[in-house]
């Protein structure tokens, strides 16, 4: 758990677990802790997610496919800080999701779009590496 002397390495799973370390006077730090859960309306509310959801200081969606909205629309109502690379469009489930001009997002690059315009503070930063590359994040509130 959290703080145990001697920690796992890298790659072994555990979040929460420390960081092994073979070089000298190098500090070990925690790892943050990783949940797989199915993120939706009713995470925050959940009695087995709640207490995780009110302690948590950000929300990271790497790839999140169908919680890549949800991430976004209920940190942004908690005030909670995220950051989504977003991948999936998903347009034939989501026929809800329009552009300002009341086209259907359908692209990836159109919902990259759509997601920034629901909050003002939400910025994009394209990461240096190939694929979906873009993270959407924003500090809360």
């Amino acid at each position: 758990g959290l703080g145990e002397e001697g920690g796992r390495t890298r790659g072994e799973g555990g979040g929460g677990d420390n960081v092994r370390t073979s070089e000298p006077g190098v500090r070990r730090l925690p790892l943050p802790r990783q949940l797989q859960q199915c993120f939706d309306g009713i995470f925050p509310t959940a009695a087995h997610t709640c207490e995780v959801w009110e302690k948590c200081s950000m929300v990271v969606g790497m790839h999140p496919d169908e919680a890549t909205e949800p991430i976004l629309d209920l940190c942004l109502a908690a005030g909670k800080a995220f950051a989504i690379i977003p991948c999936c469009v998903f347009p034939a489930m989501n026929r809800h999701r329009k552009m300002a001009n009341g086209s259907e997002v359908r692209s990836w690059e159109q919902f990259l779009s759509y997601l920034q315009a629901k909050d003002s503070g939400i910025q994009r930063m394209v990461l240096l590496f190939p694929g979906r590359n873009v993270v959407l994040f924003h500090l809360g509130a």
